[in-house]
């Protein structure tokens, strides 16, 4: 059983898309390959899964053929490089890490000083890049043998990957696309109608991993570090607002992968035009993933149609950019091809509501859910549910128009028109706005470059490195002084006090803080809690442990003694002594804690 699910999780992400993209002879290595193989392979099964449901071959044995006949192939195309050496993989290897240390070779308009500073800041950002990277790699892991546990994805999106499984088309669907759930049917065939949701699960992080690793490939591709703040700050998006749904079955952030994607490779085909090495197969990889965007939700369809003018603004409009005629009616050719993939099933959906067969959710989610709110009242409550991040939002603007081509075009053409679309019309929910998330994160991330390069012009035009040394001292001591002056002792010392009373059991360091408020520090607590290491109550500890009754009854008569701080471990001769003196009036009960450290507090009364 786990080797057929561990098989459809391979013919789930890998198979096909190795396969296809091979034949097609798409030019690719390292993250940008993975990428395609990963896409393409869900793109084909989901038309694999469409057909095999309609001819009523969506069998075990199907897919098992299918999956053999895969494994074969593959061998065969790569039959010759299944055989190189280990030698030769290191030399491939050393050839990417003399790509990066190129990434990071010094420019000769700026002085060996700013250089360093440049290399510096580049390899600080990369390496938080890196570990945000490393984040969504951990909830990968964390995810392995894990069920679905959020309500989209259990009533409605792993329940239309069973009935896929069934052999029939899913019920109740409204226009919500279903490349997603046709592929984790082909889990369930597998396991023979057994419902493993792990091994279907096991891929949800997968497509935040790429998204992120996406924003770092163009980073090194481009050696602008304004990428990696893109990764820390899509990161950030995605945590924040979807980030019980990363490890998940809700489709916003596969919808996202896949917008990114297309725009992805837009971006690499430009990078190569700009080496005057025009690479078509990169197009056309564009517009198999803006249709596999519009078949795992809605909101992938605004990509599908803005498609042709980010060919045109991002790629075509270089003047390096050389193409015939027949190049661009092969183009066109595919993206009708998938257009009418695409919009087949929603029409297909749209008689089946007009019919009785379904129902549409669209006028409840543009406006019922609003309860009659209007466009401004909605816009308000839209920067709520942004919280802090309102501003980033805000700052999403100026960043557009400041930001150098072609990456302004992704502010104006993409993320500011969805950005508003979501504003008046989805904003009942933030992780709506997922399909900008990347393209928010870079063009920040770009921006925040941008100003820095001006800054470093500057340093360059003022010849900062001819400054004396000594004027980092100074600049030192002032800025020190400033920080003392900002920051009073007074407050260090609040600061310190408020995170001591977190120390130990901050439940039971609570309960001790309400008395001392009532009583004063002036107090002395039979205990072998610490207390003394709690702010103003240093010499308030007369250490006992409880375990010997002599010396508690001793203790008791102390009249130095005020309260006595009892762990739930003291032995039963002191447990039946307090109990007889809370009957008798001598001991009265504060307060008792519960957790790691279980107490009571009583007061003795002399």
């Amino acid at each position: 059983m786990v080797i057929l699910g561990i098989l459809s999780i391979i013919q789930m992400i890998f198979l096909p898309g190795l396969i296809i993209s091979t034949l097609l002879h798409i030019k690719s290595n390292g993250i940008t390959r993975l990428i395609i193989i990963f896409g393409i392979s869900l793109c084909v099964n989901y038309l694999l899964v469409v057909f095999l449901t309609l001819t009523h071959l969506f069998l075990q044995v199907t897919v098992l053929v299918i999956i053999i006949l895969e494994i074969i192939t593959c061998f065969w195309l790569f039959r010759k490089k299944l055989l190189v050496s280990f030698e030769d993989l290191s030399h491939r290897f050393e050839q990417r890490v003399k790509f990066i240390n190129y990434s990071l070779s010094d420019n000769p308009n700026s002085s060996s000083f700013l250089n360093i500073v440049k290399h510096f800041v580049f390899l600080v950002f990369l390496i938080f890049a890196f570990t945000d990277i490393v984040w969504v790699v951990q909830r990968l892991i964390n995810n392995l043998g894990t069920v679905f546990q959020t309500w989209d994805a259990v009533v409605s999106w792993n329940r239309w990957a069973v009935e896929w499984s069934q052999g029939i088309f899913p019920t109740a669907t409204s226009y919500y696309p279903q490349l997603i759930p046709a592929n984790w049917s082909i889990s369930y065939v597998l396991t023979n109608g057994i419902e493993l949701q792990s091994f279907p699960k096991a891929i949800m992080p997968l497509f935040s991993l790429f998204i992120l690793l996406m924003l770092f490939d163009l980073g090194i591709k481009t050696k602008s570090f304004g990428f990696f703040i893109g990764v820390i700050l899509t990161r950030l998006l995605i945590k924040k607002f979807t980030g019980e749904y990363i490890s998940d079955g809700y489709v916003d952030l596969p919808m996202s992968f896949f917008s990114f994607a297309s725009i992805y490779f837009l971006l690499l085909a430009r990078l190569k035009a700009d080496r005057k090495e025009f690479d078509i197969g990169l197009i056309w990889t564009s517009v198999i993933f803006a249709a596999g965007a519009a078949l795992t939700k809605q909101a992938g369809v605004f990509i599908l149609v803005l498609l042709p003018f980010l060919w045109y603004l991002l790629v075509f409009r270089q003047k390096a950019v050389k193409y015939n005629k027949q190049t661009i009616i092969t183009l066109i050719v595919i993206y009708i091809l998938a257009l009418l993939i695409v919009f087949a099933g929603y029409l297909i959906k749209w008689i089946h509501i007009h019919t009785g067969f379904d129902s549409s959710n669209i006028a409840y989610v543009t406006k019922d859910i609003y309860q009659g709110a209007g466009y401004i009242e909605r816009a308000l409550d839209a920067f709520v549910l942004l919280g802090k991040y309102k501003y980033l939002f805000l700052g999403l603007i100026p960043a557009v128009f400041v930001v150098k081509k072609p990456y302004r075009w992704l502010g104006v053409v993409v993320a500011i028109p969805f950005s508003l679309i979501w504003v008046f019309f989805f904003s009942y929910e933030v992780r709506n706005l997922a399909l900008v998330f990347p393209i928010w994160g870079l063009t920040i991330g770009l921006f925040i470059q941008q100003l820095y390069d001006y800054l470093i012009n500057l340093l360059n035009i003022v010849k900062i490195q001819k400054i004396p040394a000594i004027s980092v001292l100074l600049v030192f001591i002032i800025a020190l002084g400033f920080i003392g002056f900002k920051i009073p002792p007074a407050q260090l010392i609040k600061n310190q006090n408020e995170r001591q009373w977190q120390i130990f059991n901050p439940e039971l360091n609570g309960k001790i803080r309400e008395l001392v408020v009532l009583t004063g520090t002036d107090i002395k607590i039979l205990t072998n809690y610490p207390v003394d290491y709690l702010p103003g109550l240093n010499g308030s500890q007369i250490s006992f442990w409880y375990d010997n009754l002599p010396d508690y009854i001793s203790s008791i008569d102390n009249p130095e003694i005020d309260y006595l701080l009892v762990p739930n471990n003291a032995i039963s001769g002191i447990r039946t002594e307090i109990l007889e003196g809370l009957k008798n009036g001598t001991l009265k009960l504060i307060f008792s804690s519960e957790g790691a450290y279980s107490f009571q507090m009583l007061q003795v009364l002399h």
